[in-house]
């Protein structure tokens, strides 16, 4: 999004796992996606709190680091057990093209 690229993480069960939404931005290099940069929203305060992370991805349409245009999202929410550092569980992967 031009004005910011929140991504929020819920903790909605008090089960004692964090709540965390991982990220990898694709670029599109001309021939094809690539993968840019990845990461995670961490949400560790607790059940009934949310976090949300800005982050700056190109816009669909602006020039990419790879000199073409197309920038896309695959993200997923997930739990985490923060003493084991470990996945515990995660929802479906869904994309969305950052369109601004």
């Amino acid at each position: 999004m031009k004005y910011g690229d929140k991504f929020t993480a819920e903790d909605t069960a008090s089960d004692g796992y964090s709540a965390v939404v991982y990220w990898t931005n694709y670029l599109w290099d001309g021939s094809s996606w690539r993968p840019y940069r990845t990461g995670g929203c961490l949400n560790s305060a607790g059940a009934g709190t949310k976090a949300t992370c800005n982050y700056d991805f190109y816009e669909n349409t602006s020039t990419n680091a790879y000199g073409a245009k197309g920038s896309q999202l695959a993200f997923q929410a997930c739990t985490y057990d923060s003493p084991t550092d470990t996945v515990a569980s995660c929802g479906a992967v869904r994309t969305a093209v950052n369109d601004g």
